[in-house]
Formats: C-alpha cells, structure tokens, sequence
C-alpha cells in the first residue's frame, strides 16, 4: 500500500497497478480477517475518490469474507469510521449482489449473497 501511495504521488500508473495488483495476490494468499481492518483504515485514509482501483479491490475482498468479517470487532469499527468504504461497501453491492438476503452471523444465521446477474449464491 506504501507503493501505492507514492507511485500516486509521483504519478507513476504502472506501479499503481502493479501495486493493486500484489495487494490482490496477497488478500488472495494470505487471508486473515483479523488484519484485514488495518488494511481499509490504510488505504482509505491515505488515498481519495479517483484511487478506485485500490478502493473497489478493498470493497470487494470485504464483499467476499463478509460473513467472516461480520464477527470482527474491528471491522465493526472500521464501517463507522469510514464512511467512503461503508457507502462503497453498500453501493457495490447494489450493482451485483442481492445484500437484502444477507443476515449475520451473530444472529446465528448464515450469509447468503445473491448475485443479481445470475442468481447463484457465494459461499456461506
């Protein structure tokens, strides 16, 4: 993420890229829902609006271990600390995923997330 902040501070978009890209390899790896509240604070705190490509691979990793991050007291957190990351949480869900059906996991019932293009369900 410190790459990503300087190859946009010295306006290098290759390297921004190929720093969204390494941070996608490593979610992907190297998951662990615990930390992944430090990683929204990071990169919403030190990049803006135009860093979509950072910013959505954030909301979407979120989107995809929502169930497992709804049990994290520091994701909790993080949602009312970060507004851009909520709203961008809400709103992607919007353009893909039925989110109505979603319920928590500490109401004892699982996640269900519906794709609205072609109806079938991410993992529980």
């Amino acid at each position: 993420m410190h790459v990503y902040a300087l190859a946009d501070m010295l306006d290098v978009p290759d390297l921004k890229l190929a720093a969204v890209k390494k941070l996608q390899s490593q979610l992907e790896k190297n998951w662990v829902a615990e930390s992944f509240s430090e990683i929204v604070k990071e990169v919403f705190s030190t990049t803006n609006t135009r860093d979509k490509e950072i910013r959505d691979l954030i909301i979407s990793s979120a989107l995809a271990h929502l169930a497992e991050l709804c049990g994290v007291e520091d994701f909790k957190e993080i949602l009312n600390e970060f507004g851009e990351f909520s709203g961008g949480l809400v709103m992607s869900g919007n353009k893909g995923l039925d989110l109505s059906v979603a319920s928590c996991e500490c109401s004892r019932t699982n996640w269900k997330i519906a794709c609205k293009n072609c109806g079938r369900w991410k993992p529980e």
